[in-house]
């Protein structure tokens, strides 16, 4: 059974009515018992159902600004190969600095493994550096250590 967001919302509106309704409305009450027990029971499915990981890593690309007040992070991508994911943090891609971001940071995360099997050497660090000529806007992300404040921080990719 499909029910739209606008059958949900008009629940309301029809509760109301059967609510008030005489003997002879016992119909629309039943329709309501049964809407009801059919948005307990649908499940949510997304419209595509992505392919299945059982083994491996997966590296996240996570991008961190300054304070919450300027972006906060926010993780940007997650990928099947370090490359991939080091490529889209030195080449800017979809500019994931948007002036802000001051750090990116790589982190594998072993799949099926509980809080992805964090290990000796998971994390990456990147930081924004303006280019030769001093520019900062046409700077570009270049390997750094862990900023202090991070240090002891991980997971940043799964939440």
């Amino acid at each position: 059974m499909i029910i739209s967001n606008t059958a949900v919302q008009s629940l309301g509106a029809v509760e109301a009515t059967a609510a008030h309704a005489s003997a002879a409305d016992a119909v629309e009450t039943a329709a309501v018992a049964e809407f009801r027990a059919a948005l307990k029971t649908t499940p949510r499915l997304s419209a595509h159902v992505p392919p299945v990981l059982t083994s491996g890593f997966v590296y996240s690309v996570t991008t961190i600004a300054k304070d919450a007040a300027h972006g906060g992070q926010r993780t940007v991508a997650v990928c099947d190969t370090w490359e991939r994911a080091a490529d889209i943090i030195r080449a800017n891609e979809g500019d994931v600095w948007e002036t802000t971001y001051h750090f990116a940071v790589i982190e594998s995360t072993e799949l099926n493994v509980l809080y992805g099997g964090f290990g000796e050497r998971t994390q990456w660090w990147f930081c924004w550096d303006a280019a030769p000529d001093g520019d900062l806007m046409n700077g570009s992300y270049v390997p750094c250590e862990s900023p202090s404040l991070f240090d002891r921080v991980q997971g940043f990719g799964i939440g």
